[in-house]
């Protein structure tokens, strides 16, 4: 309790099956930072990269670093969900759309850097960042990654991510939204007939 995570490295890990390769959250309260992830590979996962909070939460999620990662048949290779919907009430609160006050209870997640991703066969969507309206996924680098979706998976795009609130996506693409200074350098989107879907 009020302790944070950090200072965490994993590297040269195999994870197969499950419901991401890592996972942080969707307990946040007291912050998760300074956590590198390389050289892995995530096979079959629901998800790879997976990073899960709401409101109510709290907690900042920052300083996080993964690369040289390999994932294959994944639903989606990369999450950042702050409309993470299990084991929560179905308040309006919780899941509205409109800018609500700034508290210690509202999660933050800023600086990651993400790079050398090779991810392949993504049954629902090529990746999903989504903040909350009052509190933006910030400060995201990625740079020299590759996602290519499976479009005849028959898997619809809203199992990229366990989420409640954001309108369904319209297709595989990339999903952003409510995301504040994101920088893509060399990132190749392959298969969905739109790359980057803002909303």
């Amino acid at each position: 309790m009020g302790k944070p995570c950090r200072r965490i490295a994993v590297r040269g890990c195999t994870v197969e099956a499950g419901h991401g390769g890592i996972v942080i959250g969707s307990e946040t309260a007291a912050g998760v930072y300074e956590v590198l992830a390389e050289d892995c590979l995530f096979r079959g996962t629901d998800r790879g990269i997976r990073i899960k909070t709401r409101r109510g939460r709290g907690g900042d999620i920052h300083n996080l670093e993964f690369k040289n990662i390999e994932m294959e048949r994944n639903l989606c290779p990369l999450t950042i969900n702050m409309f993470y919907r299990c084991g929560a009430e179905t308040e309006e609160e919780l899941f509205s759309q409109e800018a609500l006050p700034v508290s210690n209870a509202t999660p933050s997640v800023k600086n990651v850097r993400i790079s050398g991703i090779r991810a392949r066969d993504c049954r629902a969507a090529a990746g999903f960042i989504v903040g909350l309206p009052e509190s933006p996924v910030e400060n995201i680098i990625m740079e020299n990654c590759e996602f290519h979706t499976d479009e005849n998976s028959g898997i619809p795009p809203e199992e990229a991510a366990m989420y409640l609130g954001p309108p369904p996506a319209a297709g595989k693409g990339f999903r952003l939204l409510n995301v504040k200074k994101l920088e893509c350098r060399e990132v190749k989107v392959e298969g969905p007939a739109e790359t980057f879907l803002y909303r």
